[in-house]
């Protein structure tokens, strides 16, 4: 077992705080259409990022098992209600 500490631990922890960087701006600029100015990319990174902070602090022990539970309700039918706007949006044109 191998334990991390100094300058070894230092490296782990800026690591992961890259790592989480880049995919909470990922998300933004994916799924929140990015940013105009660098202001707006600040303001949406800063919310999604506490909010993932919440989820995390709330639930500290998300189990697989639960997540499995959590979107085969909820993620599949919000999936099938944008499936039938999508289709009856077709169909009116």
């Amino acid at each position: 077992m191998v334990e991390y500490s100094g300058k070894y631990l230092g490296i782990l922890m800026l690591m992961h705080e890259f790592a989480t960087f880049v995919e909470v701006s990922l998300f933004v600029n994916l799924f929140l259409g990015g940013a105009s100015t660098i202001w707006v990319f600040l303001v949406k990174y800063f919310f999604v990022y506490i909010s993932a902070v919440i989820v995390s602090a709330l639930m500290p022990r998300f189990r697989v098992e639960d997540g499995v539970k959590f979107y085969w309700k909820w993620p599949l039918i919000l999936a099938f209600v944008q499936g039938l706007i999508t289709l009856g949006l077709r169909f009116l044109r």
